[in-house]
């Protein structure tokens, strides 16, 4: 998304498309998280507890943040039908 938003030149038909596109993404990732959660249950809701959703990565700070949450929950989180989970 980056790419269509760094463009030198801006046309307005440029601008319409990358606006055109933010939003479906941004759509598309609201459907996506839903039919996950549907999916996985409360293993995903732990995922997303502790993973932004955009920028799908755990870093240090934000993991922090909610550590007093989830202290009873498992360090690993595991998807169902993946049996490599934690190798």
């Amino acid at each position: 998304m980056i790419a269509f938003w760094a463009a030198p030149t801006m046309t307005q038909g440029h601008l319409l498309f990358s606006a055109v596109v933010t939003v479906y993404v941004l759509i598309a990732l609201q459907l996506e998280e839903r039919d996950l959660l549907a999916y996985h249950g409360e293993t995903y809701s732990a995922y997303q507890r502790q993973v932004p959703m955009l920028i799908p990565v755990r870093a240090a700070w934000y993991a922090s943040a909610d550590a007093a949450a989830r202290d009873d929950e498992p360090n690993e989180i595991r998807i169902k039908g993946d049996d490599h989970a934690g190798k």
